[in-house]
């Protein structure tokens, strides 16, 4: 709702409806590419997982649960990525796919499932010639990996049981909400108990359990998230402050100053309606390198850190972006998307 008041003001200002900000409906000012934001990133956030492990998704078996939102960008980009996606799941049951859910026609489908909002997943498997398994959960199938993408705090002690019997070697899960701090305190614990010890949380409510999980340990690192959370908490939380090594962020001061100087030298007009773009380059987006993290960090860590931002910033390391639709494709495949994204 913050989100929204913001654009309500900025329309307001300048009695104009042209603009985009994350986080809120398409209809009303949203970013194009929200709907699969959160299963990309899982898929993103997992693919790097796995390069640690000099592993690949290339040839994984993978189990999802769900078939709306997140599940959808996440069997998108999994395909993409060269898995075979064998199972969705829906209040009614699971479907299993041996071919995959990795032909448009059937990614697309998921589409209309969730526009129907009839809550099923049985008709999948009547259109495909599938196997449906009534009122049960995908973890029962054996696959290597396994993703969440249905409720919050979905996976129990019994599911994972079952992942492990069956030989699951990854299992990623999204929390599901930004709001939620014991979550957040719960996954990260869960994660520290893992052998984690550098986690980066990105999310408001829920990134402060994850802070306040990492505080309980004097060998875990928390990475903040948009400003320097470092400095935040200094005075107000010192056991939060001193968790956390820097932070990721986003530098809005640096796009508010260019578009005031857009409208001071009269380009403003030409820019409406085009993306901008202030990355690492144009100092955007960028790293806390404040004394604290000066002090904790090794300088050989500062150096990595230092050459990898530099690579980025001169083109040397290619940061992948969200799916390009040309006209024609944006024309045939966004009202399907966006029409699948409402919720009564």
């Amino acid at each position: 709702w913050e989100i929204g008041y913001l654009y309500g003001a900025y329309r307001k200002i300048v009695n104009e409806n042209t603009g985009v900000l994350t986080g809120k409906g398409w209809g009303w000012g949203g970013s194009r590419i929200r709907p699969e934001a959160t299963g990309f990133g899982t898929m993103y956030f997992a693919n790097e997982i796995l390069k640690e492990h000099k592993d690949s998704f290339k040839g994984k078996r993978v189990a999802i649960s769900g078939f709306g939102n997140v599940a959808w960008g996440a069997v998108t980009k999994a395909a993409q990525l060269g898995a075979k996606v064998v199972t969705l799941s829906g209040p009614d049951g699971y479907i299993y796919d041996e071919e995959g859910v990795s032909t448009p026609e059937k990614i697309a489908y998921m589409l209309e499932l969730r526009s129907s909002n009839k809550n099923i997943v049985e008709p999948y498997a009547k259109k495909f010639g599938a196997k449906f398994v009534k009122g049960k959960k995908p973890w029962e199938v054996p696959v290597d990996m396994a993703f969440p993408c249905a409720l919050q705090n979905e996976l129990n002690g019994e599911d994972a049981k079952q992942l492990i019997a069956n030989g699951v070697k990854y299992v990623i899960s999204y929390p599901g909400s930004f709001s939620d701090t014991a979550l957040g305190k719960e996954v990260t614990t869960d994660m520290i108990s893992k052998g984690a010890d550098v986690i980066w949380q990105v999310a408001g409510g829920l990134g402060n359990g994850v802070i306040d999980a990492c505080s309980e340990h004097e060998d875990v690192w928390c990475i903040g998230v948009d400003q320097d959370q470092h400095a935040q908490f200094a005075g107000t939380n010192e056991a939060w402050s001193n968790t956390i090594l820097t932070s990721a962020l986003k530098n809005t001061n640096v796009a508010f100053k260019a578009v005031c100087e857009m409208v001071a030298n009269g380009t403003y007009d030409q820019k409406l309606g085009k993306a901008e773009s202030w990355g690492i380059a144009l100092n955007g987006v960028g790293l806390a390198e404040n004394d604290f993290y000066l002090a904790n960090a090794s300088e050989e860590v500062r150096a990595a850190v230092a050459d990898t931002l530099a690579k980025v910033a001169n083109g040397e390391v290619e940061v992948i972006d969200c799916k390009v639709w040309d006209e024609a494709t944006y024309a045939a495949e966004w009202p399907k998307v966006r029409d699948a994204n409402r919720i009564d």
